[in-house]
């Protein structure tokens, strides 16, 4: 990974064009092709950035331009970095990551909760639900396909924040 904190001017072209006036920034050059370009304000989010695959084309020692380019379908988008200061350039291997690992993830209590369902008799005619703010058509089909009732949930009626539309019938 590279990482540059540069003074730069950032103009990126593709589907649409932006310019970002001349700034201190970070520049992080990921080993996949990523290219993200920070602000020491923001938060997490970079203010521009480039997914890969991608082509990085640097000028001058020191660096003086960076040309980052992808092909996106018939355009090109194209991050040409302007290079006024370099603060510091340091490349560091990252080596090989292992991918995140996460427990108690949704999938994790769905196995769990459908193995004590299949062992335990007083189960057998347990139920599925799908609940959810919003239920597409597509995905009402497949559930009801396969044996779950749909209902679709207002978080603001379970919150307390609004009361409950009143109806007479029941869909």
């Amino acid at each position: 990974m590279r990482l540059i904190v540069a003074r730069c001017e950032v103009r990126y072209s593709g589907r649409l064009t932006a310019v970002l006036p001349e700034a201190l920034r970070l520049l992080m050059l990921k080993s996949d092709g990523s290219v993200m370009v920070h602000a020491d304000t923001g938060g997490y989010k970079p203010q521009n950035w480039m997914t890969p695959p991608t082509v990085i084309e640097t000028e001058g020692e020191p660096l003086e331009r960076m040309v980052v380019r992808k092909r996106a379908g018939a355009t090109e988008d194209r991050l040409d970095i302007r290079i006024v200061e370099v603060v510091s350039d340091v490349t560091h291997d990252m080596g090989e990551a292992a991918a995140l690992e996460k427990d108690g993830v949704e999938a994790h209590l769905q196995e769990l909760l459908a193995e004590r369902l299949r062992e335990d008799p007083a189960m057998a005619e347990c139920q599925g639900v799908l609940a959810a703010q919003q239920i597409k058509p597509q995905a009402r089909v497949l559930a009801e396909s396969r044996g779950l009732r749909c209902v679709e949930v207002d978080l603001a009626v379970l919150r307390g924040e609004r009361e409950p539309d009143l109806t007479l019938f029941l869909a």
